[in-house]
């Protein structure tokens, strides 16, 4: 629901539930010993989450980042 002011501004706004899902996959010793692999998804379902003001701001939400994809390589010494 949306309320508004007498002059007709906008005051309060809900928004709708979202669901944020994230994956990541990490294998270790990987063909060498002490070798680390992994990969991830963030934001699978791309809903594109935006972070609400709790407060009365004066601006729009601000974006998040969108989908992003995550490769690891790393080898403990």
């Amino acid at each position: 629901y949306d309320q508004f002011n007498a002059d007709n501004q906008l005051l309060l706004k809900k928004y709708p539930a979202e669901v944020l899902a994230n994956i990541y996959c990490r294998y270790q010793d990987f063909l060498i010993k002490d070798l680390e692999f992994g990969f991830g998804i963030y934001d699978i379902l791309g809903t594109h989450h935006q972070f609400i003001q709790p407060y009365n701001s004066g601006h729009a939400p601000l974006p998040d980042r969108s989908r992003e994809f995550i490769v690891k390589f790393a080898y403990q010494f």
